[in-house]
């Protein structure tokens, strides 16, 4: 934790070299700066006292924390002072934040305070003009008094790491990166995650015995996946806005600090980031709306808190299990009554911020869409609705049903069929024959695929008479490139699916021939080709999407993954209390780590391992299978065999060196089944899945995870086993609605 206050100096000096300059901005800072370093010092050597005096805060548990997040100008501070109101939660005061973050800090000041009122409270009479004077010109923006609730980000000030100092440094690459932290690095994400930790104990410490905490950060919405991983039963509110009145009142808000540092938030450049990281935080919101289970998320616009803030915060409680005591509910009708009168305090006018409403379409498609939105503010129709008179064709490289890729549409053509006007699937066929004009190959280097080189005119031909609305182009090959080529001179919009980072497999299967780099960035390349065709990239996890936006795409979404309805509707068989089986399923290839998995069934004895599925080292794992009397290799089968298998089991595993999402994981999950998975599985990126998947950790072999799981107590791998089944049917439920409103999207993105 002390590593990162360390280094606080030197990401002050890389932000001031970042600029803009100016002789006014930097005589600001000059008068600034030097007072940012002292209250650091202060706070360093306060925090350091506290692990002398009182190492007890590190013991202090953090339970079940309400973290209030969302687009900026969304109504999180108005919620925030409702839920403050509740005796039951605590939340960091701006004097805990700007002067009294140690305990040792806060007993201090508060036998100040003690003294003073007992002197006659001169003191704090004068600290309250103090403010009128110093922070009343901000009340029109946000009401800044020391005693009031705030924002607790300033916590993490101290390692330079709250996007409040962006007001300071607009173009810091380091706070704008504060923007994507889910994104960054996992020992980034961690030491962050830990230090607010810290932070937080050290207030626990000195609140009321049993108090939990209520977080109020914006900034926060790109830390929602970090935090839910640091605190396991935590619950989060998304407070959304229609973007077109979000984006005038962020920059008009944000004017006069800027001015006072020498730049404007309208200016071209700083403009265009801010909208950015608008658009960015609506795409997360989606994603959480849709991918995190109702018990631990809950949604509110800006328009039903005001006209009922009560009804609101109720519907939240009851949500997340909770209850209102009658104080809270007498606080909350006062509130409720002053949310209703509440007028905007800025004017929506994009025109004066030098924005556009097309720019507003083109940027916040997918939340104006799914949260049903229109850039004038008027409500949009229902998405599930629009698509029903949608054609939909789905065209893919992978043949039906054969691997990860051909079997996820498969199954999605099955999910679509009844909510679409029409669903076509166009892939390789499973047995050529002379009715198909294409020619195909074994692949090099795996001889259990094959290549299929399509002929373009069947192909363009059979696009033609189907007359699709969009084109789901699954792969960037021949099917997919023929696919996008030919929609364009439909006329229909184009999905591109981003299922696999090309370039992650080619630098491994290239790399004995020293060629990995080099195939590595043609496909890089091909895929900036493709992207730039397409009107969405859809990606299956959200590690994926600052690699497709990096890489041309002009829109993503993220989108979850169908599963067979025999998967969801057969009762599903008892959660298993002892690890007697595990199975795999996917290919017996090199980036699933099979190695891993004949390893673990060598140590293993007493544990049955069953592989399932062909590829290129399925000679090496039969002939381990033929010394080892506890591995089974299957070979391909069918879904129904599949499903059987899983249930026979007792866990999942996919070690695999690199995973987009994991689709075998995801189907056994749903059937009750934990998985154990590497951490470069996409799976484990999304939080409605987080708390059934055992993560193998960095460097670990999938033999000592196993010898992990194995050893927890039955009542303990029951539980995992129930986390693993209610998270992953959730996710399932809302996958169909989901790919409809993202499908609405593509049609109402702009013509290229």
């Amino acid at each position: 934790m002390y590593v990162a206050l360390l280094g606080f100096p030197l990401h002050l000096i890389r932000a001031l070299a970042a600029g803009p300059f100016g002789l006014r901005r930097l005589a600001v800072l000059a008068l600034v700066i030097p007072g940012l370093l002292g209250i650091h010092l202060v706070h360093l050597v306060a925090l350091l006292l506290d692990e002398i005096w009182f190492p007890g805060y590190r013991e202090v548990p953090v339970p079940e924390p309400l973290f209030v997040v969302g687009m900026p100008r969304s109504g999180t501070t108005q919620l925030h002072e409702a839920l403050a109101d509740d005796p039951r939660r605590t939340s960091l005061r701006l004097w805990h934040l700007l002067f009294a973050p140690a305990i040792c800090q806060r007993r201090a000041v508060t036998r100040v305070i003690t003294l003073d009122r007992r002197c006659g409270g001169l003191g704090a009479r004068t600290v309250r003009e103090g403010e009128r004077r110093l922070f009343g010109f901000l009340d029109e923006i946000h009401r800044v008094r020391l005693d009031a609730p705030e924002e607790d980000y300033l916590l993490l000030w101290p390692a330079f790491a709250s996007f409040l100092l962006v007001v300071l440094f607009p173009r810091s690459e380091r706070i704008w990166s504060l923007t994507r932290l889910d994104d960054a690095p996992a020992s980034t994400r961690r030491r962050l995650a830990h230090l607010y930790r810290r932070m937080v104990q050290r207030h626990l410490h000195e609140a009321p015995q049993n108090q939990r905490l209520l977080s109020k950060n914006p900034s926060f919405t790109p830390f929602v996946h970090t935090l839910l991983a640091e605190f396991p039963d935590a619950r989060v509110i998304g407070c959304v806005r229609n973007p077109g009145r979000v984006v005038p009142s962020l920059l008009t808000s944000l004017e006069g600090g800027a001015r006072l540092f020498g730049w404007s938030p309208k200016h071209p450049r700083e403009r265009d980031a801010f909208v950015g990281m608008l658009a960015e935080f609506g795409e997360r919101l989606v994603a959480y709306d849709t991918g995190l289970p109702e018990s631990r998320y809950q949604t509110l616009r800006l328009s039903e808190v005001r006209a009922n803030l009560s009804g609101s915060i109720e519907r939240v409680y009851a949500r997340f299990g909770e209850t209102l005591d009658t104080d809270f509910r007498a606080a909350l009708r006062v509130r409720t009554a002053q949310a209703r009168a509440h007028t905007p305090r800025f004017p929506h006018d994009l025109a004066g911020c030098g924005v556009e409403r097309a720019t507003i379409r083109a940027h916040f498609h997918g939340t104006l869409t799914h949260f049903g939105f229109a850039p004038e503010g008027a409500r949009a129709p229902s998405p599930p609705e629009r698509a029903a008179s949608l054609r939909v064709a789905l065209v893919s490289d992978a043949m039906p049903g054969r691997n990860g890729v051909g079997t996820y549409y498969d199954d999605l053509k099955a999910a679509l069929q009844d909510r679409v006007a029409a669903v076509e699937h166009f892939a390789p066929p499973p047995d050529p024959g002379r009715g198909d004009r294409g020619i195909h190959l074994r692949m090099p280097g795996d001889a259990t695929q094959h290549l299929f080189f399509p002929s373009p005119a069947q192909v363009n031909a059979s696009l033609r008479s189907f007359r699709p609305d969009v084109v789901v182009a699954a792969t960037p090959w021949l099917y997919g490139v023929l696919s996008i080529l030919e929609a364009r001179r439909l006329g229909a919009r184009v999905c591109i699916g981003y299922h696999t980072q090309i370039d992650e497999l080619v630098g491994i299967y290239w790399r004995r021939f020293g060629l990995g780099r080099l195939a590595r960035r043609a496909a890089a390349a091909w895929d900036r080709i493709v992207f730039r065709s397409g009107d969405i990239v859809l990606v299956h996890n959200e590690g994926l999407i600052s690699p497709a936006r990096e890489r041309g795409a002009r829109e993503v979404a993220l989108v979850g993954t169908p599963v067979p309805r025999s998967f969801l509707e057969r009762p599903p068989p008892p959660l298993p209390d002892r690890i007697g089986t595990l199975v795999f399923v996917g290919r017996l290839a090199p980036e699933k780590e099979i190695g891993q998995v004949l390893e673990a069934a060598a140590e293993h004895p007493g544990i049955s391992f069953v592989l399932i599925g062909e590829g290129p080292l399925r000679v090496e794992a039969e002939a381990a299978a033929a010394r080892l009397p506890n591995l089974e290799v299957t070979g391909w089968v069918t879904r129904e065999e599949v499903l059987r298998r899983v249930d026979e089991a007792d866990a999942l595993v996919l070690p695999s060196r690199y995973e987009t999402f994991g689709s075998a994981a995801f189907e056994a999950m749903i059937r009750g089944r934990p998985a154990i998975v590497s951490p470069r599985c996409g799976l484990a990126r999304w939080p409605a899945l987080q708390p059934g998947i055992v993560v193998m950790a960095p460097e670990e072999r999938l033999t000592d995870t196993v010898t992990r799981v194995a050893s927890l107590p039955g009542p303990d791998l029951a539980a995992l086993a129930a986390r693993a089944r209610d998270g992953a049917r959730h996710l399932a439920r809302s996958t169909v609605d989901h790919w409809l409103t993202t499908l609405t999207r593509a049609i109402d993105a702009p013509r290229r």
